[in-house]
């Protein structure tokens, strides 16, 4: 892998995909659910992702039955 790339293409990454709650996401590369709490770190970096312009993937639709 080039680790000379823009970080342009870092952008298109998806390293957090959206849950079923209005007040959690999912980071990818470990699979933590991160709380949307100010004082949590992990919710700041979260925060500092979007900024910079990404999203995060949708979240699984809910299974029926």
């Amino acid at each position: 892998m080039d680790m000379d790339l823009p970080l342009q293409h870092l952008r298109s990454y998806n390293m957090y995909k959206k849950t079923l709650s209005d007040y959690i996401i999912k980071r990818l590369a470990d699979n933590a659910f991160i709380p949307f709490d100010p004082a949590n770190t992990d919710y700041q970096a979260y925060l500092k992702w979007l900024s910079e312009g990404n999203e995060p993937l949708p979240a699984d639709e809910p299974s029926k039955g």
